[in-house]
C-alpha cells in the first residue's frame, strides 16, 4: 500500500500505523522517503498483515479514509439506482476531503465535494459528482465500495481547528434526579386530568440510550405529540438497524468499523421503503422511538436545520 503527502507534520503517519494496530493488524514498512522541504511530499510504501482477506479489507477501508491507496487499483464498481432518492446497497459514503475515483483507466476527479453524499458518475464531464441521497435519480450510476477511491486528507498543520463533533465525554454538572421527579409528577397530574403532553426531542435522547424509556412513555399513553429534529429519527432508526448511534455501539461504547456511514444507510433504507410508517407497516421496523410514535398514532413533526441531510 502507498501514501503520500506531508505525512509527518500532519500526523497522518501516526494515524495510519496506529489504525493498523488498533484493528489488530500488523505492518512492514518497505520504503519511506521523507520530504525535506514544505514543497516536497513524503512517500510511504508498506505492507499490511491481517488474519484473512476479510480482516484485511476492514483495515484497508479504514486506511482509505486516511489517503492510503493500493498499487494496483481495480476499476470502480458502480450500480444503477433503482428509483429516485434511493442508493444501491454498499454505496460509498463521502467525506469532505478531496477525493478521486479510479474509473476507465484513470483517476477521475470528484466535484462538489461534501460529506455524507454518494458519488454519481457524470459521463459528459468524465467525473463523479457528490450527490445527496435525496437528489439521486433512477438510473444514476453510483460508486459502491471504497477499493477504487482515493482520499486526500487535509494536513493537520494547515487546519488549525480546535472544534470536533461528538468527540468529548458526556459530563453532568449537577444531579438531575430532582428535575426528573418533578417532570414525572407533572406528567402524572396532566394525565389524571386528561390533559396532553407534547415532547420536544433531540438526538441526545438516542445518544444517551434513553430512546427506549421515551418510547415506553409514548406506549404508556403519557405522550400525546412528538416534535423533533430529523436527527432524533435518523439515529433512532440507526440504532434499530445497526445497534449504533453516530457509529458508536450503544451496548459497548465502541466505535464500529464503517459506523460513521450508518446514519446515511439508515436514511437510505427509509427511502427504500418510502417512509418510516411504511417501514413499520411492512414489519421492517419492530421497535424503537419512531416505532412507538407511529404505532401510538400520535401527531408527529420532524424538522431539520439548513445544514442537515
Amino acid at each position: 500500500m502507498f501514501a503520500q503527502g506531508h505525512l509527518i507534520d500532519s500526523g497522518l503517519l501516526s494515524q495510519i500505523l496506529n489504525t493498523i494496530l488498533r484493528e489488530d493488524g500488523d505492518y512492514q514498512i518497505h520504503t519511506f522517503d521523507v520530504g525535506k522541504t514544505p514543497r516536497e511530499l513524503s512517500q510511504l510504501a508498506f505492507e499490511v498483515n491481517a488474519r484473512d482477506e476479510q480482516h484485511l479489507q476492514v483495515i484497508a477501508d479504514r486506511l482509505t479514509q486516511l489517503g492510503v491507496y493500493e498499487p494496483s487499483v481495480p476499476e470502480a464498481r458502480t450500480a444503477a439506482a433503482e428509483k429516485d432518492r434511493y442508493a444501491p446497497d454498499g454505496f460509498y459514503s463521502t467525506t469532505n476531503h478531496r477525493t478521486e475515483v479510479y474509473c476507465r483507466g484513470a483517476w477521475r476527479p470528484v466535484v462538489q465535494q461534501r460529506m455524507d453524499a454518494v458519488l454519481v458518475w457524470n459521463s459528459a464531464g468524465q467525473h463523479f459528482i457528490c450527490t445527496k441521497i435525496r437528489d439521486v435519480r433512477k438510473g444514476d450510476f453510483i460508486v459502491c465500495g471504497s477499493d477504487s477511491v482515493r482520499v486526500y486528507p487535509t494536513a493537520l498543520s494547515q487546519r488549525n481547528v480546535s472544534f470536533a463533533f461528538m468527540s468529548n465525554e458526556v459530563s453532568s454538572e449537577r444531579s438531575c434526579h430532582t428535575a426528573v421527579g418533578q417532570v414525572a409528577r407533572e406528567m402524572r397530574t396532566i394525565a389524571s386530568r386528561k390533559g396532553k403532553t407534547v415532547v420536544v426531542c433531540g438526538p441526545v435522547v438516542i445518544h444517551t440510550g434513553a430512546g427506549g424509556a421515551l418510547a415506553s412513555l409514548i406506549t404508556g399513553g403519557y405522550i400525546h405529540g412528538f416534535l423533533g429534529g430529523n436527527a432524533a429519527a435518523v439515529h433512532d432508526l440507526e440504532q434499530q438497524l445497526f445497534g449504533t448511534s453516530l457509529g458508536v455501539e450503544l451496548s459497548s461504547g465502541k466505535v464500529l468499523e464503517e459506523g460513521h456511514t450508518h446514519h446515511m444507510r439508515a436514511i437510505n433504507t427509509v427511502y427504500g421503503y418510502g417512509s418510516i410508517q411504511q417501514m413499520v407497516e411492512s414489519g421492517a421496523l419492530k421497535s424503537g422511538l419512531m416505532h412507538a410514535v407511529i404505532t401510538a398514532g400520535i401527531p408527529c413533526c420532524l424538522a431539520g436545520s439548513i445544514r442537515d441531510d
